[in-house]
Order: structure tokens, then C-alpha cells, then sequence
């Protein structure tokens, strides 16, 4: 869990353009921004419902490489891989590895270290990554033909406001069309969205 409070951190530090030692943010700090951004990522999941469709993304959607604190699907049937499970919902599956990325193919590495495929699930959603590494190799899942949605979403106060849509364009720029990329605000709130357009499959199923 200590890695997992220490990208959050990092994020909040971000957000308030701020250089400052981790161990310096108090408890009460990251419980509000925590807040702020689970509040904020409900309204970015109804972003994504409108523009992907509920019933494909409760379905056929897992997230990955988030945790039980910065989640968008913890009250929705929606399926998520993660390193940092706490306080994930019991009501949902939860796959406690590593979601990566092989030769093309989705994987997940579990706990134990064994690698499998991924076969049930065709949209692979991320918000908000804590860095480069975390959407490392979904551009070439996109490119290859899997549905990918990677989105950012804050205010546009926050002083990564700009970095942050830079970084999104930017992974755009390596994508193959068909995709779409839509941005909103809603008062203060910024939500941008790259997502694959393809046509709706039913899950994948193991033999």
C-alpha cells in the first residue's frame, strides 16, 4: 500500500504544482483530494457511458492499473485488474495482479508471477495515469484492434491542467483511426477522453 499512497501523492502534488516531500502531505490533504477525485470520476464515468455506452462498458469493460481509492467503477458491475485492490467493492470482480502488455496481447501477471492471457473483456479502460508506465503498450492493443479508453479529468484549475491534456494528445498521435477523442467541462471540471471506435462485440469467451 506504501507505493500505492506515494503515486497518489504525487498526483495531488501535481495538481497543486507543488515540490514538496511525501511524507510532508498530512492525511487530512490526501483524504480531500481522494475525494475530490472519486466525486469528480463519477462524472467522468457518466462522460463514458454517454459517449461508449453503458451496457457495453458494464459488460464487456475491465479497468486497469488503478486502485481501490482513485477507481471510476467500484459501484458498477465493471470488472478491474489491480495492483492496489484496497477497499475495492465486494460486489464486483476484482483480479489482484498486473495488467500488461505482450507482443500485442493483453495479459495479466498475478501474484504468484504467472502470466495468462486476458479473454473475457474487449475495453480496457485507464484514467488519470500516475505515469508513462502505466499506459505502456495500449496504443499497440488499440492499433492491433482492441478497444482501448484512456481519458484524463480534474479542474482546470489544477496546475497539471495543460500537462496533463498534452500527455493525452500526444498518445492520440499514435493511434490508427478509427477513434474518438472528445473533451467536456461540466463548472470547473475538465473530462477528455481518447477512446477506440469499433463496432460492439460480445465477451470473449475461454474454450
Amino acid at each position: 500500500m506504501h507505493k500505492y499512497y506515494d503515486l497518489l501523492i504525487l498526483q495531488y502534488l501535481e495538481s497543486i504544482g507543488e515540490k514538496r516531500h511525501l511524507d510532508s502531505v498530512s492525511i487530512k490533504e490526501l483524504a480531500d483530494f481522494i475525494d475530490l477525485r472519486q466525486k469528480q470520476g463519477q462524472f467522468y464515468l457518466k462522460f463514458l457511458y454517454e459517449l461508449i455506452g453503458k451496457e457495453n462498458i458494464n459488460e464487456c469493460g475491465i479497468e486497469v492499473n488503478k486502485g481501490g481509492l482513485d477507481t471510476i467503477t467500484n459501484d458498477t458491475p465493471i470488472s478491474i485488474i489491480s495492483e492496489y485492490p484496497y477497499s475495492l467493492s465486494s460486489l464486483k470482480k476484482v483480479i489482484n495482479g498486473t495488467f500488461l502488455v505482450q507482443n500485442g496481447m493483453p495479459k495479466i501477471k498475478y501474484e504468484s508471477g504467472v502470466v495468462g492471457p486476458i479473454l473475457e473483456y474487449f475495453i480496457y479502460l485507464t484514467q488519470n495515469p500516475y505515469n508513462k508506465n502505466y499506459i505502456k503498450g495500449l496504443d499497440t492493443l488499440h492499433n492491433l484492434g482492441e478497444s482501448i479508453t484512456l481519458g484524463v479529468y480534474g479542474n482546470i484549475n489544477d496546475s497539471d491542467f495543460e500537462k496533463k491534456k498534452r500527455e493525452l494528445s500526444c498518445f492520440k498521435d499514435r493511434l490508427f483511426e478509427p477513434f474518438i477523442s472528445e473533451y467536456t467541462t461540466l463548472g470547473d471540471n475538465y473530462f477528455y477522453v481518447v477512446t477506440s471506435k469499433t463496432n460492439i462485440r460480445t465477451r470473449k469467451k475461454s474454450d
